[in-house]
């Protein structure tokens, strides 16, 4: 059949799109949805553009100054800084989630507005039940760019919804700040005396060298600087370089070096002088003593030359070397002038340009050849070396310095390039530096010794082992050992002597490790990219499509399309029979081969279809079935288990992550922040939480979508609630507060589950954190040595213990304890304090961890020293002659000293100060007759006066025992090293004797000034433990001593370092070596014991948040249980026989409906629905009152028996004026006069309208077909009840209630 309608000449040109032809669409399409309007839209570029350029400079600023500074934020403020970005990304995604619902449900408008359209791309066409991702294919594919530019927003918004997770991040930056710092030391050389050298300065070296111990403060590879101090610590006498800090300085240094250059060897002449029958050869500059007959023979020499210098060798000094050396390679070190200059024969200050001169002197065939060495001249001498010239750089610069947690050293940090050169020492030779250094060495390491049998040579520090015919194969082996072991004690002697006590301020720079918020790059350049494109969709989207004008008023509820169909009758024909046809089928009716178009005439609005040439209006009807029942995605098994296992999976996740995050190592090690391992932490949980986000997207939508059907099924409802309802034009927060209001639980459980499932993003940003774990877990460590401190019955017969026995050639480390004490040199491993450790390592059933440390308990064996003052008699004895002397005598007649403590002191001596010890009696018989009640050390110290009166002096006996004791220790990994910030702890009550020790278990007051350095002659001090307690580290003032308590403290403490070191060095045995339990051995085991402590990895791993992981989980249990509520709550099954997404469906629910004409009253102001009910269901309609001519629906059994309507608060009972008793219906009387009625009602005036004159020919056109039997079919589509009614007929669709029966349906 034609269609009747004016043509499209005739009615309002169409607009050509949505945003074209503007001021038409003014006129005749006043209402746009305010998602797509022009200023909306603009909003939304403003807010992109306002991002973009936030991120932009974001990053910008946290890169500045070479990416040092960041964002300064309080720690407790970070999640702020998280969490925000993607809270506001969450906000934006979801108001643009309107503007593409919008876009997709005024799309088929859109297309009939501008002309006649396919039903397939009008009426039929559906965006809104669809994946977005099918969306966005469909619509390219149609080229429905509105669509497919708001769908593509949407995807890229939660994009950068994902990825705004990971955009900040913290980092540890130093950050500079002003500080005043304390110079306690300045260079000066006014006292310098380079021919005076301190023992100490090769120890310092050789203690470097050969026990890796710590270099003292101000040296650094080959500079030396001067120490400074924070002012603000240092002032109240704290020294300690406060760890994680570094500051900087600018102050001098100074670098010493030597320039070395091989020497040639030559021949020349000498004169070798002979006396008293023997040859004796002096150098040629030696003087002769008088009153001496001498003879002389000329004898060949060598000459070393290089650089312009020339060292003449003495005859006698190359004779000797040549035949008497024990080695078959010698080595001679020695420093002279340029010329040769011996330092013992010209006055220093008048011979300043001083060389060391190296030679190697091969003499196998010297020893084969005799004194015809030196009668016939070989072609070359048989040496070989080096010459080398001292220098030294002075430079004022900015000077780093810091100190990490746990170690003792401080880390110096000097760039070369900073450095600008100083006028410091111009006027001072480098050659006095170098003398100076080379007279610290003891004598018998110095040069000019020759190797003999009884004499060693040269001792280099780092190369003691090796032989001298190995640097005679390989100078360059020479030179950096004469390199490394000069220029040490070069540094080593101008810290000595050169930095002199001159306390100074200055303002420094300190830096501390601040925790700054940075941009992630990866997350920048993505975001910024697809804000880029969020941009140039906007932009494109206000060009041509917006504002999009296509309806007279909002066409999203039912109601809206109603009003709609109303102007459109013979559309709605079109629709006869439809009501349980799914799309599909309807599609094979004419339907499907029609054309639409929307126009808007005199104040309406209407859809039109025209016909295609080819179409077939004689489409044969479906055979009649039972419905297909129409179910949303939301309520299918698969996504209600779905909303249900998966968040429970993910919050399993987090439990056991959690768990592993705080019992071990954290997740996994990441060592660089920017790492991939990081990366996939990062976003992938935000991309887990996106994907439960759609999945109870899908599920808020669906719960939406059917809202208003399953109120209108289950019971009349008003109209706020079913067809005026349309939640998915409002945003969650929205849609959250009406459903609550109205009580629409489901709908408000299912909004309520998307709201939380939009905060999880935001919260998943704080989720991952690098950081150090805590705490980790526990490890085993395996005891490596026992300890063995000698036999005691030699011990007996007066030979001393293993232990610290200095003269046992295996004897190790002898002076090692004074240099920890006099020069502030780290303590080794394995002891700390007074406190000598067992070996440890990690256990073989454990795995080595990398870098960390360890707090354990474990056995210590110290020597505690307790000494008490004691009364004793002394005699005091002066001679004031010219040299006279005083001596103070002591416990003369004590049994177990022989004579007692003396102490003497020679007239001319200025020494104020005295100190007396002596070893116990050893008689014939050993120390077996030693009285038992011998302390095992007396030590007496006072200071002088002119009589035993004004004397001042204590007699101290002293204990010394030797005992076990458990201590808590922190061990450093991997070096074991004692951690120098968290001192051992003794575990109260756990000290024990291991052995039952005498006086001569221990070595005695006097011999421990063997393991201490003096630094000046034996002969201008009391002693070397007198100089270890006043002036080593932490010394006291002699005047301090005099009293008791500050004494035995300070003695106790430089013995227990002595002892501790011995102990450590000299009483170690591995667990190997053969056991001998007659011995003092402890453990008298072979099995080693293993201890087990806890292990704190201090590496940067990947940790999560706890707070974030509770949050999430009460989101993820929220969801659950809202999701539980939307799902199962709500009518979802045997609701419709459809999708209602698209034009046709909702048409098909309402085709034949009272509320079409009802509708257009209303808009006419002749009818108020605002008190009126609505249902859906089976209406019973009268073929001659409706017009119908249509197949009747399969309706369920007419009864009202079992069938109960509720009342609406507010509202009256409709159950009197709706009465569906079975009888009445089909007996007639009563509601066919109800229904005559209430036709009646609207009959008039519908007649004389053009449109009611319109339906009513449209209805005696069609061909009308009564059902003579009507068949009620359950939900599964069996027959229930057959009613035989010849002149019903039933639609299944929406209906006003009151007009039409409603038939009851069986659930």
């Amino acid at each position: 059949m034609p269609s009747q309608h004016p043509s499209i000449s005739d009615a309002d040109t169409p607009c050509k799109y949505t945003a074209v032809d503007r001021h038409e669409n003014d006129q005749s399409m006043p209402w746009t949805p305010f998602f797509l309007r022009r200023s909306t839209i603009l909003i939304f570029l403003c807010c992109f553009l306002s991002v973009l350029v936030a991120l932009v400079a974001l990053y910008v600023y946290t890169e500045r100054e070479g990416h040092s500074l960041g964002i300064t934020t309080e720690e407790r403020y970070y999640h702020l800084w998280t969490y925000g970005p993607t809270a506001v990304f969450t906000i934006l995604a979801a108001g643009w989630t309107q503007v593409e619902y919008r876009a997709a449900q005024l799309m088929p408008w859109v297309l009939m507005r501008r002309g006649p359209t396919p039903s397939s791309e009008s009426i039929f066409l559906d965006y809104i039940s669809q994946w977005n991702i099918i969306s966005l294919y469909q619509s390219l594919k149609k080229k429905h760019f509105l669509v497919s530019l708001c769908v593509a927003g949407s995807l890229l918004l939660n994009g950068v919804t994902v990825f705004s997770t990971g955009l900040f991040e913290l980092q540890s930056v130093p950050i500079s700040h002003q500080e005043s710092l304390a110079v306690p030391k300045k260079f000066n050389d006014s006292a310098f005396d380079p021919t005076i050298g301190h023992d100490t300065t090769y120890g310092v070296c050789s203690g470097f060298a050969d026990y890796n111990m710590t270099r003292p403060y101000g040296l650094e590879k080959t500079f030396v600087y001067t120490p400074f101090y924070p002012a603000s610590s240092f002032s109240t006498g704290n020294s300690t370089i406060p760890d994680e800090r570094q500051y900087e300085a600018e102050i001098d240094l100074i670098e010493p070096f030597l320039e070395c250059h091989e020497t040639t060897a030559s021949w020349d002449t000498g004169v070798k002088p002979l006396y008293l029958g023997h040859k004796v050869w002096i150098g040629e500059n030696s003087e002769i003593p008088a009153n001496v007959s001498l003879d002389s023979l000329t004898y060949n020499t060598t000459v070393l030359s290089s650089e312009g210098c020339r060292y003449k060798m003495d005859p006698g000094t190359v004779n000797d070397t040549l035949l008497a050396s024990s080695e078959p390679v010698s080595i001679e070190i020695e420093v002279r002038g340029c010329r040769g200059e011996s330092p013992s024969d010209l006055d220093p200050a008048k011979a300043s340009d001083w060389r060391l001169w190296a030679s190697l002197i091969d003499t196998t065939d010297a020893k084969l050849s005799g004194d015809e060495v030196l009668r016939s001249v070989w072609p070359t001498p048989p040496y070989r070396g080096f010459m080398c010239k001292p220098r030294f750089n002075a430079y004022r610069g900015p000077v780093k310095i810091s100190r990490q947690p746990g170690i003792e050293s401080i880390s110096t940090e000097i760039r070369r390039q900073s450095l600008k050169a100083s006028n410091l020492f111009a006027n001072r030779p480098a050659g006095e530096i170098l003398l100076s250094a080379y007279n610290s060495m003891p004598p018998a390491f110095k040069a000019g010794l020759i190797a003999t049998e009884y004499l060693p040579a040269f001792k280099f520090i780092k190369q003691q082992e090796t032989p001298g015919r190995v640097f005679w194969n390989d100078m360059s082996l020479l030179k950096g050992a004469i390199q490394d072991d000069l220029s040490c004690l070069m540094r080593q002697t101008i810290m000595d002597k050169l930095l002199e006590p001159q306390l100074q301020t200055i303002e420094g720079v300190f830096q501390t490790n601040e925790k700054r918020l940075f941009v992630r790059v990866l997350s920048f350049g993505l975001m910024t990219g697809l804000l880029t494109c969020l941009i140039a969709i906007s932009v494109i989207l206000l060009r041509f499509f917006v504002p999009v004008a296509v309806c007279l008023s909002d066409t999203s509820s039912i109601g809206g399309m109603i009003t709609v169909f109303a102007h459109s009758p013979e559309f709605m024909t079109m629709f006869g029979g439809t009501d349980l046809k799914s799309e599909s089928e309807m599609a094979e009716t004419a339907l499907g081969q029609a054309q639409y178009l929307s126009l808007g005439t005199e104040g309406s609005f209407k859809i039109i279809s025209q016909d295609d040439p080819k179409s077939d209006r004689n489409i044969k009807e479906s055979t009649e079935k039972p419905p297909d029942w129409w179910y949303p995605l939301a309520s299918t098994w698969g996504i209600r288990i779905s909303v249900i296992i998966v968040p429970m999976l993910v919050m399993i996740a987090l439990e056991v992550v959690q768990h592993i995050s705080t019992s071990s190592r954290g997740i996994a090690f990441v060592g660089d922040k920017s790492s991939f391992i990081h990366y996939v932490w990062i976003y992938i949980p935000a991309l887990i939480m996106f994907i439960i986000r759609c999945l109870f997207t899908c599920v808020e939508s669906g719960v939406r979508i059917i809202q208003p059907y399953s109120t209108l099924r289950g019971k009349s409802a008003p109209p706020e609630t079913t067809i005026f309802e349309n939640q998915l034009r409002k945003i969650a927060i929205y849609g959250l507060i009406e459903t609550t209001r109205k009580k629409q639980w489901a709908l408000a459980a299912a909004t309520a589950s998307l709201f939380l499932a939009a905060m999880t993003p935001a919260v998943v940003s704080g989720l991952y954190t690098v950081d150090a774990p805590w705490p980790t877990f526990p490890t085993k460590i395996l005891q490596t040595s026992r300890w063995n401190l000698g036999d005691p019955d030699l011990a007996q017969h007066g030979t001393h213990l293993k232990w610290w026995n200095y003269e046992n050639e295996d004897f190790n480390d002898q002076q090692l304890a004074g240099l920890i004490i006099q020069l502030n040199l780290s303590y080794p491993q394995w002891t700390h304090n007074n406190l000598a450790f067992p070996g440890f390592k990690i256990a073989d059933t454990v795995k080595t961890p990398e870098m960390g440390y360890i707090d354990i308990q474990i056995p210590a064996l110290r020597s505690p020293l307790v000494c008490e003052e004691a009364q004793v008699d002394c005699e005091f004895r002066a001679n004031h002659g010219e040299n006279g002397s005083m001596s103070l005598t002591c416990g003369a007649d004590d049994p177990c000293y022989r004579y007692g403590l003396r102490a003497i002191r020679s007239t001319n001596d200025t020494q104020e100060y005295f100190q007396a010890a002596e070893a116990l009696f050893y008689a014939r018989d050993g120390y077996a007759k030693t009285p038992s009640n011998c302390s095992t050390h007396n030590i007496l110290y006072g200071k002088w006066g002119k009589d035993l009166e004004s004397t001042e002096y204590h007699w101290y006996n002293c204990n010394a025992t030797i005992e076990e004791a458990h201590a808590e220790t922190r061990l450093q990994i991997p070096s074991f090293s004692v951690d120098s910030d968290v001192q051992p702890q003794i575990v109260p009550s756990s000290g024990k004797a291991l052995f039952a020790t005498k006086p001569w278990s221990f070595p005695d007051f006097d011999t421990i000034g063997v393991y201490l350095y003096s630094q000046i002659s034996l002969l201008k001090i009391v002693s070397p433990l007198h100089e270890a307690m006043t002036k080593g580290i932490d010394g006291v003032p002699a005047e301090e001593l005099l009293r008791p308590a500050v004494f035995i403290k300070r003695l106790e403490t430089v013995w227990g370092i002595v002892t501790a070191k011995l102990l450590e060095s000299n009483a170690r045995e591995n667990f190997q070596d053969p056991l001998n339990t007659s011995w003092l051995v402890h453990p008298a085991r072979n099995d080693a014991p293993i201890y087990e402590g806890t292990f704190h990895d201090g590496r940067s791993y990947l940790v999560q948040n706890e707070i974030s992981t509770r949050i999430l989980d009460g989101l993820l249990g929220g969801m659950i249980i809202c999701a539980l509520i939307a799902c199962f709550s709500m009518r979802t099954k045997d609701v419709l026989p459809k999708s209602p997404c698209s034009l046709a469906s909702v048409a098909s629910f309402v085709a034949g409906s009272k509320l079409l004409g009802i509708m257009r009253d209303a808009e006419q102001g002749g009818k108020d629905l605002s008190r009126e009910r609505f249902s859906m269901g089976w209406w019973e309609v009268e073929p001659e009152t409706v017009g119908m001519s249509i197949p009747a629906s399969p309706r369920p059994p007419s009864s009202t028996e079992n069938r109960e309507v509720p009342e609406q608060e507010g509202t009256e009972s409709i159950g009197e004026s709706n009465e569906m008793d079975s009888h009445s219906i089909y007996a007639g009387s009563d509601s066919e006069s109800l229904i005559g009625h209430q036709d009646e009602e609207s009959e008039e005036g519908r007649r004389t309208s053009p449109t009611g004159i319109l339906e009513e020919t449209t209805h005696s056109n069609q061909s009308t077909q009564l059902l003579s039997r009507a068949s009620s079919f359950s939900s599964n589509g069996d027959t229930v009840v057959k009613v035989e009614s010849p002149e019903a007929l039933t639609r299944f669709g929406i209906d006003i209630d009151g007009y039409r029966p409603l038939l009851s349906d069986v659930r």
